[in-house]
């Protein structure tokens, strides 16, 4: 076992994620905010009513700061 497996052993290591959404709303486009919370918000946008676009993109954020 090396150092960081005898420093961690018992311990619990896992880390709470969450992604904080903003939404704005409007006739012709929709703004979207990500952020996982650590950094800097991320602002996107799709057009209104693509609800395929607005739900993607979050899946993609989310995957993407989730597996670094």
């Amino acid at each position: 076992m090396n150092a960081l497996e005898t420093a961690l052993q018992g311990k619990r290591t896992e880390v709470a994620a969450h992604l904080c959404k903003a939404f704005r709303l409007s006739d012709k486009k929709w703004q979207l905010v990500l952020s996982d919370g650590g950094r800097a918000p991320s602002r996107y946008t799709v057009d209104a009513g693509d609800q395929r676009a607005a739900l993607a993109l979050r899946r993609r954020r989310a995957v993407a700061w989730w597996t670094k």
